[in-house]
């Protein structure tokens, strides 16, 4: 701020201020609600917490000052190394960096080694790149494939017909509908931690999905019955999903990625979209479960399956499951079936009842 100030020939108090409300400014016209701001040079409540977090780490001995140099470029706002630099260039900006010597206080890490080094051999602490992505170098991972999937679902509005003249009008309640949705900020800590997609990399991943269903819910999108069509089809799609939970475990923002997978699974059989194995999967489960109490594990596999050639092509499976015993020749409904049975038929009142109320 205060080169840029200079170069632009005014005080460093009023560019700064300028700056601020030249960025606050862009609330209204972004249409955006901004629940607070904080700018750290003005706001009390911000020295507040600086002086009270410095305070602790002083009084616990964790503060020292020493003098230091190194070569610092001000586009970057880092220190390089000589061996870093390009020709004694800042490999980004193509500048020469400042040779800057000064003191300033530093936090004495070193002090809670060996307690890092226990939580780490304990595994209480892991340190490690994110998982389901290739590792580029140590900690740094390749997010192409992760933003490629993101992309594939086409994360944008895609509106039905003529636009307004000034813009679309959204009922509340729906925007409250996909508000913890487009609570996600794309961190990769659900695919990282998905299970799916560790045995098939083709599955779109929890992220891209949540971020599917929030357009799906938009009342501003007019594809919606396309998304569900293709993600239904797609053999990574919302059929791909094992819920495991760990993408709802690991999520910093709530967004519950597997409950949109779900939700996305029954708009789309709601929407006529039941020509796939997941669907005939999932419609056989209940079935066997209703007529025998119990998973009959061999005829949700043949029922899930579309037809000869593709029962043919996991006759490998189906040899190695009759071997291990379970593949029974006759599976027996259990002497409390019919309380099961009584559970599914109240089950499809309530559903029933929901409907016919809005969903209430």
């Amino acid at each position: 701020n205060v080169l840029a100030a200079q170069a632009a020939g005014r005080d460093v108090r009023e560019f700064v201020e300028a700056n601020a409300a030249a960025f606050t400014g862009l609330a209204r016209p972004l249409n955006l609600s901004v629940d607070d701001l904080i700018r750290t040079s003005s706001d009390p409540r911000h020295a507040a917490g600086v002086e009270r977090l410095w305070r602790a780490c002083a009084a616990r001995g964790d503060l020292y000052r020493r003098h230091y140099e190194g070569l610092y470029c001000v586009g970057c706002e880092q220190f390089y190394p000589e061996a870093e630099l390009s020709d004694g260039r800042c490999p980004e900006h193509g500048t020469v960096p400042d040779l800057v010597s000064e003191e300033n206080w530093f936090f004495r890490l070193s002090r809670y080694a060996g307690e890092l080094r226990a939580l780490i051999t304990a595994a209480a602490i892991r340190i490690e790149p994110a998982g389901n992505m290739p590792v580029v170098k140590d900690l740094i991972v390749d997010l192409s494939g992760f933003f490629g999937k993101v992309r594939a679902i086409q994360p944008y509005l895609q509106p039905d017909g003529p636009p307004p003249e000034r813009e679309y009008l959204v009922p509340n309640e729906a925007m409250l509908k996909v508000r913890e949705a487009m609570a996600c900020i794309l961190c990769g800590a659900c695919v990282s931690a998905c299970n799916s997609l560790e045995v098939d990399e083709r599955f779109l991943g929890p992220a891209a999905l949540a971020k599917a269903w929030r357009f799906t819910e938009d009342p501003r999108d007019g594809a919606a019955r396309d998304r569900l069509g293709r993600l239904a089809a797609d053999p990574g799609g919302i059929w791909d999903c094992t819920h495991c939970f760990m993408c709802v475990e690991v999520c910093p923002k709530d967004v519950k990625p597997m409950e949109r997978i779900l939700e996305l699974r029954r708009r789309a059989m709601a929407a006529g979209f039941t020509d796939n194995n997941g669907t005939r999967h999932s419609q056989a489960f209940m079935d066997t479960i209703y007529h025998s109490g119990t998973l009959d594990e061999t005829r949700v596999a043949m029922r899930s399956l579309s037809g000869l050639r593709e029962l043919w092509q996991w006759r490998g499976v189906g040899f190695r499951s009759w071997l291990r015993g379970k593949v029974p020749l006759r599976h027996k409904p259990i002497p409390g079936v019919l309380a099961v049975r009584a559970i599914f038929r109240a089950a499809d009142r309530g559903s029933a009842m929901s409907q016919r109320s809005g969903g209430r």
